[in-house]
């Protein structure tokens, strides 16, 4: 649903943002020398279960925002 690139420091960051509508369980990381975290966030929610960068709440709320517009 949204995505951003951006260097910290030395690294450069890829922060994807996905919606899901239905799911269950954890979520897991299949590549782990390529992603180093993933957690699942209730958008309707202040805190996640783990601190949230501001460029990540940032791509939480385009998302909302994308889902809830309606294209022709």
């Amino acid at each position: 649903m949204h995505s951003s690139t951006f260097l910290i420091g030395d690294t450069q960051v890829l922060n994807l943002v996905f919606l899901a509508t239905d799911f269950t369980g954890e979520p897991w990381i299949r590549s782990p020398e390529e992603v180093s975290g993933i957690v699942w966030i209730d958008p309707g929610e202040q805190e996640g279960p783990v601190p949230i960068p501001p460029w990540t709440a940032d791509s939480i709320r385009k998302a909302v925002e994308r889902h809830t517009k309606i294209y022709f």
